[in-house]
C-alpha cells in the first residue's frame, strides 16, 4: 500500500526514519538517520544525507545529497515503484545541470549536479503530476540534433482546420518532427493548455487563438473532455503514425 510522506507531520515521519537532529527556523531542514535508508539501498553513499523540510510542522520536501536514482528513492520513500518517470524541464547551471522529473501520483524530483560536489535530489508534492501523464509525455521533446530553434518557421502554422477536418496524408507529406510536434499540440493548446515545453510556449503564445492558460491539473479535469470528436481522431492519426517524433 506504500506509505504517506507529504503532509505528515513529524512524529509520523520519525515513526519511519528515526528521530531527526534540530536545526535551524522555520522552514526548518532536519537530518535523519540513514541506517534505514542503506539497508534498503546498500550503494546509497555512507557520508549520504536524508534531510526533510517541514513547514508549520508538515512535511514539504524530502532531500538526499548526493543525487541518486530517483526510482529508487522514491520506492524506499513511499514503499512501492514510481508509476512513471518523465523530465519535464532542464537548465544548465555553472559547472553542472538542474533537472525536473515528473514520478507519478503528484510526486516531482528536482535532481542538481554541480562542479562544486553540492549535488542533491529533492522530492516534493506537484498536482500537476498526476494520472494521466500523456500530457507530460511531450517534455521529452527535444530540437534537432542540430540544434536548430525552428520557432521562426513554425511561427505562422496556426493548422487551424485542426477542429474542422480530419487529418489526410497530404497535409502531413513534407513536415518536419518539429512541424508534427506543433501540430499534434496546437490540438490542446486550442483548448487552452498551459505547456510546460519552451519551444512550443514560443510558437503558441504567438498564435490568435491561443486562450487564456489553464494549470495542467485543471486542463486534465476540465478542458481535454471537451476535445470534440474530429480533435481526438486528429490526435489519434498523429499519434499513432508519429509517436516516435512526438
Amino acid at each position: 500500500m506504500g506509505r504517506y510522506i507529504f503532509n505528515q507531520n513529524l512524529a509520523k515521519i520519525a515513526s519511519y526514519f528515526g528521530m531527526p537532529t534540530p536545526v535551524g527556523e522555520e522552514p526548518i531542514t532536519l537530518d535523519f538517520p540513514i541506517d534505514t535508508l542503506r539497508k534498503s539501498i546498500p550503494d546509497f553513499p555512507q557520508d549520504g544525507k536524508l534531510q526533510i523540510t517541514f513547514v508549520r510542522g508538515i512535511v514539504k520536501s524530502v532531500t538526499f545529497r548526493p543525487d541518486f536514482s530517483a526510482k529508487k528513492l522514491f520506492q524506499f520513500l513511499f514503499g512501492y515503484q514510481a508509476p512513471t518517470q518523465i523530465i519535464v524541464g532542464a537548465s544548465q547551471i555553472t559547472g553542472g545541470y538542474n533537472d525536473i522529473c515528473c514520478l507519478g501520483d503528484g510526486v516531482g524530483a528536482d535532481t542538481q549536479m554541480t562542479g562544486s560536489g553540492d549535488n542533491f535530489i529533492r522530492f516534493y508534492y506537484n498536482e500537476d503530476f498526476i494520472a494521466p501523464y500523456d500530457l507530460l509525455e511531450a517534455q521529452k521533446f527535444k530540437l534537432d540534433p542540430q540544434g536548430i530553434d525552428r520557432t521562426t518557421e513554425t511561427q505562422n502554422h496556426e493548422y487551424p482546420w485542426l477542429s474542422e477536418r480530419s487529418i489526410t496524408e497530404a497535409d502531413i507529406q513534407g513536415a518536419d518532427a518539429n512541424l508534427l510536434y506543433v501540430m499534434h499540440h496546437s490540438i490542446y493548446a486550442r483548448k487552452s493548455l498551459i505547456f510546460y515545453n519552451g519551444f512550443l510556449k514560443r510558437v503558441f503564445e504567438k498564435q490568435a487563438w491561443y486562450r487564456p492558460l489553464y494549470p495542467v491539473h485543471r486542463f486534465k479535469k476540465e478542458v481535454i473532455p471537451k476535445l470534440s470528436t474530429i480533435e481526438q481522431a486528429n490526435l489519434k492519426f498523429l499519434r499513432d503514425r508519429f509517436w516516435d517524433k512526438l
